[in-house]
């Protein structure tokens, strides 16, 4: 048999008293422990936070939102059909999005969709 370590230390932390891990699996809702924390879920759990003073950058990290160029373009192409270089040619949309100067991010408004 092949055993994951990842999974058999998941199955075996349902045992223990104490789980030393990386505060990505508490704090980062894309990888925390679900089977802990899962809504509906209770338990009494206390936290030691060592290196608690990198928590603010690491939390802008797991909460901030990114869009890649690469992946918005074949979002356009999927939807319209047409290949990127396409897209790209004189269009407007374009030229708006990806050459945006740094000083206008300050007038972008963040909209729930």
């Amino acid at each position: 048999y092949q055993v994951c370590p990842f999974e058999m230390c998941l199955d075996a932390s349902l045992w223990v008293d104490d789980i030393i891990c990386d505060y990505n699996y508490v704090f980062d809702p894309n990888v925390y422990l679900k089977r802990f924390f899962a809504e509906g879920v209770k338990g009494d759990y206390l936290f030691l936070v060592d290196e608690a003073h990198n928590l603010v950058d690491r939390g802008r990290e797991m909460y901030s939102a990114s869009l890649y160029k690469e992946d918005f373009l074949k979002w356009l192409e999927f939807h319209l059909g047409v290949p990127g270089a396409c897209i790209m040619e004189d269009n407007p949309l374009y030229d708006k999005m990806f050459n945006l100067d740094s000083s206008e991010f300050d007038n972008l408004e963040v909209v729930d969709g």
